[in-house]
């Protein structure tokens, strides 16, 4: 397969409410959308800014462009594709997503068969949470309440705030209110190991499942782990860091991204590092619309050891630049449409289009 020509649209799209995590907080999600032509198709991908991999929109534009002058005009398959990005685009995570969600939505149509059937479908339904930021308790219980009537089953709480009393308070508020919904919460490395101590005491009656890196290093928190699940995230970059996680034995779990990972390829062999160790995994999202979405999705269907997934984000959207995704009673529903398995809307895409400063 050959690809000949590229478009480049970075976006901006407002987010129904204002987001809030330990690190930060955002009323918007950006993203660099491409389209890439091969074979007389078109394939479309997506890479997202974040402050994880540090890269911005004005530099994903930018590599977006490298990357693909890296790979026009060779004639590769998609692991050939994927492994030129990997070689020289591995600084550049988003950048690089961009492209091989592209690459394998391409060869997805090319073939006639979604991204996950080209790697192999091991599952039809994934179940998905939907996240709630830092914020008041009142705030936490409306967005607990219109998540639980659109059919999500599990909840994400962000902590990490400035007062672990009011994330503790938070946390157990939005047990209390809803005593059926799985509860899952996110640290984003905002607490010292004696304020997880607090935090775990506080809320040792609400049956949390597992907690994301709260806080800076894995190894700051292992003298803990028997008092709760640790799931791996902001240090499970991509295949290499979650392969010495797992040597290791620093977590329980996992959270595989995208745009952490850098390319698809990447991001399943996450997934079977994960399962030669036994250990379960979840496929997760930055601030990303449907189209990259979708690719996380593939990932989830095609692995055995993903066993859930943090894939809300568009829900969290004012509007999006496409759709086709399957919710329905929590799970995102398998579809067997070619490629990532979406339906573009152009106009949308030109209708939250940005300029952007070219940076050196």
């Amino acid at each position: 397969m050959k690809v000949d020509a590229i478009s480049i649209y970075p976006i901006r799209i407002p987010r129904r409410h204002t987001f809030e995590i330990a690190r930060g907080k955002s009323s918007h999600v950006e993203q660099v959308v491409i389209s890439i032509m091969g074979e007389g198709l078109e394939g479309w991908g997506a890479g997202s800014p974040n402050s994880v991999t540090g890269e911005g929109l004005s530099d994903i534009v930018r590599n977006v462009q490298k990357g693909f002058e890296l790979l026009c005009g060779k004639d590769l398959d998609r692991y050939g594709f994927d492994r030129v990005l990997s070689e020289k685009m591995h600084n550049h995570p988003a950048a690089s997503c961009a492209l091989s969600l592209a690459i394998w939505d391409l060869e997805g149509k090319i073939a006639g068969r979604s991204v996950a059937e080209l790697h192999g479908l091991e599952k039809n339904e994934l179940l998905s949470d939907m996240s709630i930021g830092i914020c008041s308790i009142e705030d936490a219980m409306k967005q607990a309440e219109e998540a639980v009537s659109r059919g999500f089953r599990a909840l994400k709480i962000k902590v990490g705030s400035e007062s672990v009393d009011e994330d503790i308070k938070r946390v157990n508020a939005v047990r209390k209110g809803f005593p059926g919904v799985r509860i899952w919460v996110d640290g984003n490395r905002g607490y010292t190991p004696s304020e997880l101590r607090r935090f775990l005491k506080g809320t040792k009656d609400a049956n949390l499942e597992f907690i994301e890196e709260p806080c800076e290093r894995l190894m700051d928190v292992q003298s803990l782990r028997k008092r709760f699940k640790l799931m791996a995230d902001e240090s499970a970059m991509d295949s290499a860091a979650i392969e010495e996680i797992c040597k290791e034995n620093l977590a329980d779990m996992v959270n595989i991204k995208l745009m952490k990972c850098g390319t698809i390829s990447d991001a399943l062999l996450s997934a079977e590092i994960l399962e030669n160790h036994g250990i379960s995994g979840m496929i997760g999202c930055m601030g990303e619309t449907t189209l990259s979405i979708a690719g996380g999705l593939q990932i989830g269907f095609a692995s055995k050891s993903i066993l859930i997934s943090d894939l809300d984000s568009p829900f969290m959207l004012k509007d999006d630049i496409c759709d086709g995704l399957k919710f329905d009673d929590g799970y995102y529903r398998y579809s067997g449409r070619p490629g990532l398995g979406i339906q573009i809307n152009l106009k949308k895409i030109l209708q939250y289009e940005v300029e952007v400063s070219p940076s050196s």
